[in-house]
């Protein structure tokens, strides 16, 4: 055999790995895409590209849920009074509410 057509086939066989690996990360199968691209070349990128999506599938406008204390592990007073503070500088409670509540807390000491 040539030496030039082992060099070609070296490079198609390379290049038929790489472009499997691309497709395949788009799906979530990188490593199947460049398995199948480095021993089917075109074909393998067929196989890889209609193939099923690996991805994890996450809703774009999900918001990660809120953490709320258990009802058994109540918060210190100190912890309360700083999300009180939190809360009043967010805009969320008015004056009035947030002398009340921190009188509340104090008592609780």
């Amino acid at each position: 055999m040539p030496e030039n057509l082992t060099l070609v086939l070296w490079l198609w066989a390379i290049l038929g790995a790489l472009i499997g690996a691309a497709i395949g990360q788009r799906k979530g199968r990188a490593g199947a895409g460049f398995f199948f691209g480095l021993i089917l070349g075109p074909i393998g990128w067929l196989i890889i590209a209609v193939g099923p999506d690996l991805r994890q599938k996450v809703p774009a406008s999900s918001t990660p849920p809120a953490v709320v204390p258990s009802p058994a592990e109540p918060q210190s007073v100190t912890a309360r009074l700083a999300s009180l503070e939190d809360l009043k500088k967010r805009g969320l409670v008015n004056a009035y509410e947030y002398r009340a509540k921190r009188e509340q807390l104090l008592k609780e000491l």
